[in-house]
């Protein structure tokens, strides 16, 4: 008998699992519910928090004075999608490339997973953090103390609300 398992399974039984944390592999993907309603999943605004993903990205990259390439060499991603995660607000990240920017610059991944829109909010308090992050964050070349204060605090609290989100299971 041979046994055949396909994505498409996988995913469903990812679905079924509801709040358990799961993973596999490197980085685990958080599918959103098929269900509407499904314990207490709350929808995200994507787009806002894709914006607060590119800006939080652009914005540590800079406090570290690199560019795109030097943060594309230290993460092992490409330099195009960083570019992409920076400048466009519809762009899919993929899940490698969030794993790689959450290690270099020592982020939760969770955090950074559900910010760039691979994983599935259930803590309405991230969305408003990147909600208000994002219409805090002007594009200028150098960060102002104020922008770099306003990137710890993000930082802070997106770290504090992921690590609540296991506490609380």
């Amino acid at each position: 008998m041979k046994l055949e398992i396909t994505k498409d399974w996988c995913l469903a039984a990812a679905r079924r699992e509801g709040d358990v944390e799961v993973g596999a592999g490197r980085l685990a993907f958080d599918p959103k519910p098929e269900i509407e309603g499904t314990a207490n999943v709350q929808a995200a605004p994507v787009e806002a928090m894709q914006l607060a993903f590119g800006k939080l990205i652009n914005f540590m990259r800079r406090k570290e004075r690199w560019t795109i390439e030097e943060l594309a060499k230290r993460a092992k991603v490409d330099a195009a999608e960083l570019l992409l995660i920076e400048k466009e607000v519809r762009h899919q990240t993929e899940p490698y490339t969030v794993h790689q920017l959450a290690s270099v610059f020592h982020l939760n991944p969770k955090a950074l997973q559900q910010l760039s829109g691979l994983a599935v909010v259930r803590n309405h308090e991230v969305v408003d953090e990147a909600v208000r992050f994002a219409a805090n964050s002007d594009t200028i070349e150098k960060l102002s103390p104020d922008q770099a204060r306003a990137v710890e605090q993000f930082v802070a609290a997106l770290n504090r609300l992921a690590d609540g989100e296991k506490a609380q299971r």
